[in-house]
């Protein structure tokens, strides 16, 4: 059941950003301002120096309108992870200093303590390491 649960949720992730930016590949070339499927949400630097804000864009057309949508919506889904995995890792912090500091000199609850501390430097870690993904992305797809 956890097994289907996680292909489900990973599946509806996935087709939440496939589907719409399939569609946007379809749109006619030249077209001045993103297609209405693509609602941007954040400044995207492409590498050849253009820079979309919202739908204000810093030349006259772009044909690449689905890399545009791709890499925003890269970036709402990195800003979600990454504030979710904060609030967990902060939340995991208390708890193991909860723990820490209520062991009262038991080994095992002092090893529990310090591990749940080193699991949540971590994940803060890999929020941060979140952060670098669109990046990569603009850089292997631009």
């Amino acid at each position: 059941m956890k097994k289907l649960f996680t292909i489900l949720a990973l599946t509806a992730v996935l087709m939440s950003i496939i589907v719409p930016v399939s569609l946007v590949y379809g749109a006619p070339t030249g077209v001045t301002g993103p297609p209405d499927l693509c609602k941007l949400r954040h400044d995207v630097k492409m590498p050849d120096g253009l820079i979309v804000k919202g739908t204000e864009v810093s030349a006259t057309t772009r044909d690449d309108w689905g890399l545009v949508c791709l890499i925003d919506k890269v970036y709402n889904l990195v800003d979600w992870l990454y504030w979710i995995i904060l609030a967990v890792s902060g939340i995991v912090v208390l708890w193991g200093a909860l723990i820490y500091i209520t062991a009262q000199g038991d080994a095992a609850k002092v090893t529990k303590a310090k591990g749940l501390i080193a699991a949540a430097i971590g994940g803060l870690l890999v929020a941060l390491f979140a952060k670098a993904i669109p990046s990569i992305i603009i850089a292997i797809f631009a």
